[in-house]
């Protein structure tokens, strides 16, 4: 389920978006044009005093009712997820899925094949806030109904969602430090997609593969995640990607163009990591969210390593306009430190303590507004 430079203002693709949200908007249309109708009949038959009628349209209506309600739901969540998680609302978002999960909960409609995909969606509104280990406990939670669900239709229409909950479970034990898990997770997701009758989901095979190299990157690993991360690079490549995560997908390239760059970074070979990371200061701010935080952070402090102190600062400011509406993040927390840090190295210790004033305005005002 998803933001650097500094002065360029957070643009949506209204393209992708639009692409994106589509086929939900078609499937309200249809939902509601279909329960309307049932309802004229219904009305029709009452007046004209045709009991029997009345009787067969009531019954088709409520039963349609029961199975619409949580599709149209879910669909509406969806339309709005998108838009708030471009705009870096993850609080608008988790709000709206927690309420709905907890109000479909208590109705009595059809949802169980519904409820793992807001579970999921709500675990990474709250991975995007820097709640990990409830991110964790709602992709555990999501996992295991899915699992079930797909063992009991033995549909290969599960596979999708499955894969991407191997990747959301595995990215929140990552971020927790639990690394031999998310490689296991991510192993077990890449398995079920590399049977070659299943080619129609090649596609998420990518943030697999991705996920994998950081997990080898963060151990030191850097011939594994330089493998993983050209695979995931080839199915970005080669494979057509599905029009209901397009946004994504685009997210997935310049994802794999920090990983890259890091890789390229951690083994001191700089002629190949400035490109890249120019590239990516280049980039429209929309395709980044609090989730590139440690990614930037970390391909910084491989440049303030080096003494490239113009690539690392511009990489902490790109990120800065990402935490400094995140203040209470644990990556924004430490993005700050290194921040300081870059200063210090570059001889302007006076700068440091007037960064409470121009770097930390958010964490002041927030601490201020506690004390008082």
């Amino acid at each position: 389920m998803e933001e650097t430079m500094p002065g360029k203002a957070l643009t949506p693709y209204k393209g992708d978006l639009i692409k994106s949200t589509m086929p939900y908007y078609l499937t309200i249309a249809v939902m509601i044009s279909i329960l309307v109708a049932i309802t004229y009949f219904f009305l029709s038959a009452l007046v004209t005093g045709s009991v029997g009628s009345a009787t067969s349209y009531g019954l088709v209506l409520g039963i349609l009712t029961w199975l619409y309600i949580t599709p149209l739901t879910t669909c509406f969540l969806y339309i709005y997820m998108y838009k708030h998680l471009h705009d870096r609302n993850y609080g608008l978002v988790e709000t709206a899925f927690s309420r709905a999960i907890i109000v479909l909960n208590r109705l009595p409609v059809y949802k169980a094949s519904y409820i793992p995909g807001l579970l999921s969606n709500l675990g990474l509104a709250r991975l995007a806030q820097g709640h990990y280990q409830s991110a964790e406990s709602l992709f555990r939670d999501a996992l295991s109904q899915a699992e079930g669900l797909s063992a009991r239709s033995r549909s290969k229409r599960w596979l999708a969602s499955l894969c991407v909950l191997y990747n959301n479970l595995a990215v929140a034990c990552l971020r927790l430090g639990n690394y031999v898990e998310a490689d296991l997770l991510l192993e077990r997701g890449m398995k079920l997609l590399e049977n070659e009758k299943n080619q129609r989901y090649r596609f998420y095979l990518a943030p697999l593969q991705l996920a994998a190299s950081v997990v080898h990157s963060e151990l030191g690993e850097l011939p594994a995640a330089e493998e993983h991360l050209h695979k995931a690079q080839e199915v970005l490549r080669q494979t057509p990607r599905p029009s209901s995560i397009s946004p994504s997908a685009r997210l997935l390239d310049v994802q794999c163009d920090i990983q890259q760059a890091l890789i390229h970074a951690r083994r001191g070979d700089f002629a190949k990591a400035d490109p890249i990371c120019d590239h990516i200061l280049q980039q429209e701010s929309a395709l980044f969210s609090t989730m590139s935080l440690k990614s930037f952070k970390l391909l910084a402090t491989e440049y303030m390593n080096h003494q490239g102190y113009d690539r690392s600062e511009a990489l902490l400011e790109s990120a800065y306009a990402i935490a400094r509406d995140h203040p209470f993040h644990p990556d924004s927390q430490e993005l700050l430190s290194c921040f300081e840090k870059q200063l210090q190295l570059t001889d302007r210790q006076s700068e440091v303590k007037d960064m409470r004033s121009w770097l930390r305005p958010v964490l002041i005002e927030t601490k201020t507004d506690t004390q008082t």
